[in-house]
């Protein structure tokens, strides 16, 4: 007999999902042992109990380290989210917001993934990897988010904690910056019976690495510059997650809970037809800024061509 308080992740496989979760984890929610705060991913493209076999460096129980490294990513690392049980039952049941999980993969020789040997050596033969976000309408899965729409989704969705950006200068060249605070707000206004929205995204970073010759930290005037460039690529990110959603035909981003809460009347006449009609041709404008705070403890890198003294 199965021992449902210890639950730590619950896995699905994709096949499953794509047929519906509400059965699936129906036995689960009539056990009265069972807590509702483990997370629940998607095993994509293969068997959840394939996951479950893989032997994992560090923890004799691969479930803990799968959900630590959930968790720690989410906050991390912006294109996964760790939902758990409480909430996914809560966004299958709602109308507003649909449901977003996160994909696992195993990565490497799957063969070796359930043998002790597996874990021989500097690196594992096989291990698992966080790879894209399931997106749902109702209880079934109906595609996969790719790395750049996870993030966008995560970023308006105010999932995002933290996360970094790459922003490019030529020649293979970057300036790292890691945002470390945000803010979201999904602002609905109706005017002659049509809605439009406004999504405000606000950030605040640090510049954390600069392998740019051509950008002068000690230089006041270069912020804007690079405050531009972090915006253009969220921008990119969220206007991308939004195309998705909306030619998927279900609102992953949550402009209907939104629309909920600021015109319940019109929301009641629109509900039925919501995903299908009336979300895709939803009008959906940007106000994304973002504030650089420091540049870390000095001021410009090291240049290549500079020699020491």
């Amino acid at each position: 007999m199965l021992y449902y308080g210890h639950l730590q992740l619950f896995i699905v496989s994709e096949e499953v999902a794509r047929r519906g979760l509400s059965g699936v984890v129906d036995s689960t929610l009539r056990n009265n042992e069972a807590r509702m705060d483990y997370n629940v991913v998607i095993a994509r493209g293969i068997n959840a109990e394939d996951v479950l076999k893989l032997y994992t460096p560090l923890e004799k129980i691969p479930t803990y380290s799968m959900q630590q490294a959930l968790q720690r990513s989410e906050k991390d690392w912006a294109p996964t989210a760790a939902i758990n049980m409480d909430k996914m039952l809560h966004l299958i049941k709602s109308d507003g917001q649909q449901l977003v999980l996160t994909g696992i993969e195993i990565k490497g020789n799957r063969k070796k993934a359930d043998e002790k040997k597996n874990l021989e050596g500097f690196k594992p033969a096989a291990f698992f990897q966080y790879d894209g976000l399931a997106a749902f309408k109702g209880d079934r899965l109906v595609g996969w988010l790719n790395e750049k729409e996870s993030k966008g989704y995560s970023d308006t969705t105010g999932l995002l904690i933290s996360t970094s950006l790459e922003l490019p200068c030529g020649n293979s060249q970057y300036t790292g910056l890691e945002i470390n605070a945000t803010k979201t707000k999904i602002v609905p206004k109706k005017k002659n019976g049509e809605l439009s929205y406004t999504i405000q995204l606000y950030y605040t970073g640090d510049v954390v690495e600069n392998s740019c010759e051509s950008i002068n930290l000690t230089d006041p005037s270069v912020f804007p510059v690079l405050e531009k460039k972090a915006e253009e690529i969220l921008l990119g990110n969220a206007e991308t997650a939004m195309k998705w959603a909306k030619t998927h035909r279900t609102d992953l981003i949550g402009l209907g809970l939104a629309t909920k809460r600021k015109y319940p009347k019109y929301w009641k006449t629109v509900t039925e037809e919501w995903d299908d009609v009336t979300f895709p041709k939803t009008e959906v404008k940007y106000d994304v800024q973002v504030k650089i705070n420091t540049t870390g403890t000095i001021g410009n890198s090291i240049s290549p061509n500079q020699k020491a003294g």
